[in-house]
């Protein structure tokens, strides 16, 4: 299972698109707590928010337990979101992760901060001749987010190019490895399955030898994208 980031932006679907800057520790016992960072309301102006308009699918990132407010802990589905780039004045990238049904877990919260999002397009989703308007080149590429995902469940998926990329730059930047070898990943050598679990290619062919179409972590269908 791929760890979770000690810090990250929550994604707060289905209401108003808002990003929360969290921390998050592992507590004494099961369970991850989630710590809701308090700063300025001006700070947030100083984070570079990239996003394209709508609701964001994100790609599934496992279960994982977090502990609730009430001091209990719950399993919840993770969602990974790197169709949302999020940068700190410093110009790291942090990464941005939703939680199912996050108000059973917080209850009613309004942290400080409540970021809004930018909604302008990402340069690596724009066309470069002919030129495109964003907004039909951000709806072309949520209207792509969704389609894989309804790939997924039907077993066949693969993930859009520009998506594998923004996890395999992630992956880079956090010093992951690939499960299988150890190996850091490079460029040219790592496969992205649509779960969002990276491996080196080697390790990935060599599994599909003996389970195509599985990914050799999580067991979920679904083909590799190379970067």
């Amino acid at each position: 299972m791929p760890p979770i980031p000690s810090v990250l932006f929550l994604y707060i679907r289905k209401t108003k698109n808002d990003l929360i800057l969290m921390n998050v520790t592992s507590s004494i016992g099961p369970g991850l707590t989630f710590t809701p960072v308090t700063m300025p309301v001006a700070m947030a102006d100083n984070y570079a928010i990239t996003k394209s308009p709508g609701t964001s699918v994100g790609v599934p990132y496992g279960t994982h337990a977090v502990r609730t407010k009430e001091n209990t802990v719950m399993s919840k589905r993770f969602h990974e979101h790197p169709d949302i780039l999020a940068k700190s004045p410093t110009g790291e990238i942090i990464p941005v992760f939703s939680i199912a049904s996050p108000y059973t877990v917080f209850g009613y919260i309004l942290p400080n901060p409540v970021l809004p999002t930018i909604l302008k397009a990402p340069t690596s989703l724009l066309s470069s001749a002919p030129p495109t308007p964003v907004s039909t080149a951000m709806a072309a590429a949520v209207a792509e987010i969704k389609k894989k995902r309804a790939r997924a469940i039907c077993g066949s998926s693969t993930l859009a190019p520009f998506v594998a990329k923004q996890l395999f730059d992630l992956a880079v930047i956090r010093k992951e490895q690939c499960p299988v070898t150890m190996e850091d990943f490079s460029e040219g050598n790592t496969a992205v399955m649509p779960c969002g679990h990276l491996f080196m290619q080697f390790a990935i062919e060599e599994s599909f030898k003996k389970e195509d179409g599985k990914c050799p972590w999580c067991r979920q269908a679904g083909q590799p994208t190379y970067v």
